[in-house]
Order: structure tokens, then sequence, then C-alpha cells
């Protein structure tokens, strides 16, 4: 009997093979990618946490001087926390215009951390801090993890991936868990 015309056969799919040189480039640049979306991340965290920091400010700065809480929309300080969250999170995806934009933000933060002479302690912290991220953002690993075409390796390749210690999964659930319960503290009062 003809397969072609048994409707109960089983049905035949097609293999698609990577070509080697797509998964080698995918290993190669795994590192700078789990770097870039760990980046990503906690700015988003980071982000996440100084919202739910500003509205429990807010809230007791409101109950303390009777202003309504509705001022925390137009801080600037919240604007920061919710483009820090874009960012982070874009950042994640690997969109290269959230790398450049990081770029130009961490170079001006590296301009004013270098130009305070007032406070030479926060002067180095925020000069290796803005000069790490830096590199982090334009070495060439992260260039190319960035660039359009890559995104098509990753397409190709969901098989090939970073796998993530314990300790780090340890240390997530920890972060969660702290944000959860920050997040209840502020519902209870």
């Amino acid at each position: 009997m003809n397969d072609e015309l048994n409707p109960y056969s089983a049905p035949q799919a097609e293999v698609l093979t990577v070509p080697e040189a797509v998964k080698t480039d995918r290993r190669e640049h795994l590192g700078a990618e789990t770097r870039l979306r760990a980046f990503g991340a906690l700015m988003h965290v980071w982000g996440l946490a100084l919202v739910l920091i500003l509205m429990q400010f807010w809230r007791v700065v409101s109950d303390l001087e009777g202003l309504p809480s509705t001022r925390l929309v137009g801080s600037p300080m919240f604007s920061v926390a919710l483009g820090a969250m874009l960012l982070g999170f874009q950042l994640y995806r690997l969109r290269r215009w959230a790398a450049w934009v990081l770029v130009f933000l961490l170079s001006f933060a590296l301009l004013a951390s270098a130009l305070d002479f007032q406070h030479p302690p926060d002067m180095l912290v925020g000069v290796i801090l803005s000069s790490a991220a830096l590199a982090l953002l334009l070495n060439r690993r992260a260039r190319r993890v960035l660039a359009p075409d890559y995104r098509r390796v990753i397409h190709h390749t969901p098989h090939i991936g970073h796998r993530a210690r314990t300790a780090l999964w340890v240390l997530a659930y920890i972060g969660v868990l702290f944000l959860f319960e920050v997040l209840m503290s502020m519902i209870r009062r």
C-alpha cells in the first residue's frame, strides 16, 4: 500500500540542519550574550526596586504632609526608574538601540563621576562602574551579539544556551522574595 495515500500512516517531518558555522558562532559569543542579558536584567530589577522605593517614599511623605500621592508620576526619579526598567528589558532582549542609549548615558555618567573632585571615594566608584559597563557594551563580542544578523543565529540555534548555575537561581529567588516582601509591606500599610 502506498504511504502517501494512507491516512493512518505516521507523519513525516522534514529535518532542518543548522550549518556548523552558525553553531560555532553562537557558542563563541554565548558568554557575551549572557553578560548582556544579565546586565539588562539587573537594570530592569534596579528600576523596579526604585519604583517600589519611590512609591513607599511618596506614600510616607503624602501621609505626613497631606499631599496627594499622584505627584509621584511627575517625579524625575520615577521617570529615571521607568527608563531603567525599559532599557534593561530591551537590553535583555538584545536590542541594539537600548545598548546605544546606555552607552550615551554611561558616557555622561563617567564624565560626571570623573569631574566630581569634592567626593573622591564616590568618584572612584562611579568611574569604575561606568567604565566596566561601557567595556561590557562596547567590546567586539557585544557588538557581534547586538548585530541584526545575530538574531537569526539565535533563532536557528535555540538548543544552544548558557545554563545558569544553581547559586544564581537561588540568588534570583531570594531577590524575588525580597521584592515581594517589600510590595506586601507597602500593601499592608
